[in-house]
């Protein structure tokens, strides 16, 4: 009897869990792109430990992190900044309005993504001889001259990344998440044919090589997975009708919080560069694992929430959105929290078993555990922040963002100027921490500002 009682207030424990409670379908979202995205790091992790052991911390790679730098920037400030304005109106539109509706929206915005791509990575590579000599200031002329060659070899990845990303965008809109999850593992597990292939013959233009096939690859799978659901991969321009406005409206301010982010990591790298050679490769090995996991909780919890956020924000269900969120946001930190303390832990450790071998020596492993221990004990604020960030996204209030990213830029470069003094590279990455701090505060307020505000307004209405 005692054993049926205890099963029955089991039962009723896991029914009462606010995140079932919140919504069942964001649950199921949750664990099918996190299923897939930790298959994804996991073949990723293993790309990580074959390029370590094949390049080390080299001047070749430092040129391969810094050439690649200008893509990851091109496709973050273009296609998700465009996708992070879409898809709200996208819903809202295909709600009110029907299917045909959202999908001439969703075939003009194709379009100006790929025009915006075309032209960001042209000009990108033309005036990349100006630019490039700033952020890698303390290259010799030879490194120089390999990471402008890689340059011009990266930039096709930018339009192929991005059509795979608005292509995504669109399935995750449609709770089509499984292929979407799943399709980035091609990346990593092409750069690994590619090392097997051609490394002795290409060195590092076999990563590069490796890379570029993968961006293809995933952008045929969601491609192709996008094309069976009934929609068409060719963009079409149907007007600057007022849906569209109001998506460039909410792009113009979401695209200036994406520079002003995305050029921290430029000013990162730009001030590693400082320190001598191998500070960049060891930036960049530093940030892999942190990177994996905040990419797995923001993958799994920004695809899941924004179609179920935008749908409240559609309805007006204020009230629904602020309790759903105060939910998740509770469970999220607490579990975020407790593996960022013990994955930082067991930072060398980890940089030991996944990194050391090959022309990675125990002086690598060092430095680079000390960097990825500061990354680490930030996770919990990227991944609590991507519920935060999507909430001002339903409510179109990227606006907010881009005030709160023209801080954060601020801030990360005096501070990594100040900690690198001191620390070298393991500065820049403690700089980051407190950056991160500050931003989280300022984004919480906002969200819980503009809820509250919304949420009276419909109290006073009814």
């Amino acid at each position: 009897m005692d054993s049926y009682m205890v099963v029955v207030a089991l039962r009723r424990v896991w029914a009462r869990l606010p995140l079932i409670a919140a919504n069942r379908g964001v649950l199921r979202a949750v664990l099918t792109v996190g299923f897939f995205a930790v298959g994804v790091k996991v073949v990723s992790v293993v790309k990580e430990s074959v390029v370590a052991a094949a390049f080390g911390t080299s001047n070749a790679l430092d040129a391969f992190v810094i050439a690649t730098l200008a893509p990851t920037v091109a496709v973050s400030l273009i296609s998700n900044s465009l996708n992070a304005a879409l898809i709200p109106t996208y819903i809202e539109v295909r709600t009110k309005e029907g299917s045909a509706s959202a999908g001439r929206l969703y075939a003009t915005v194709l379009l100006l993504n790929l025009a915006l791509l075309t032209v960001l990575s042209l000009g990108v590579a033309l005036t990349s001889p100006r630019w490039l000599p700033v952020i890698a200031s303390g290259y010799s002329p030879e490194k120089l001259a390999l990471a402008q060659q890689l340059v011009y070899w990266s930039m096709p990845m930018v339009v192929a990344t991005g059509l795979s990303t608005t292509w995504g965008a669109i399935l995750n809109a449609h709770e089509k998440f499984g292929i979407v999850a799943m399709a980035p593992a091609l990346n990593p597990l092409a750069i690994l044919v590619a090392l097997a292939v051609a490394y002795k013959a290409w060195g590092i233009g076999a990563l590069v090589a490796g890379t570029l096939l993968g961006a293809a690859l995933e952008a045929g799978v969601v491609g192709a997975s996008l094309f069976r659901r009934g929609h068409s991969l060719l963009p079409h321009w149907h007007g600057m009708t007022g849906h569209v406005r109001t998506v460039l409206a909410q792009y113009g301010a979401t695209i200036s919080g994406a520079f002003l982010i995305t050029s921290m990591s430029l000013v990162d790298q730009g001030m590693a560069s400082m320190l001598g050679p191998g500070s960049n490769s060891a930036l960049s090995y530093g940030m892999k694992i942190p990177t994996a996991f905040a990419g797995l909780g923001m993958a799994a919890l920004g695809t899941a929430v924004l179609p179920r956020f935008s749908q409240f924000a559609s309805e007006e269900n204020w009230l629904e959105f602020r309790r759903t969120l105060w939910k998740y946001l509770l469970i999220v930190g607490a579990l975020s929290i407790l593996g960022a303390c013990l994955l930082a832990a067991g930072s060398t450790l980890i940089t030991t078993i996944l990194y050391e071998r090959g022309r990675f020596s125990a002086q690598d492993t060092g430095l680079v555990s000390r960097i990825q221990m500061f990354y680490l004990l930030r996770l919990p604020i990227p991944i609590t922040a991507t519920l935060l960030v999507r909430a001002l996204n339903a409510m179109r209030a990227n606006q907010i963002l881009a005030a709160i990213a023209v801080l954060q830029a601020i801030l990360n470069a005096v501070l990594d100027w100040v900690f690198m003094q001191r620390m070298g590279a393991p500065g820049i990455a403690a700089s980051s921490l407190g950056v991160s701090m500050v931003a989280f505060t300022c984004v919480s307020v906002s969200v819980w500002w503009l809820l509250d505000k919304r949420c009276k307004g419909v109290a006073s209405h009814g």
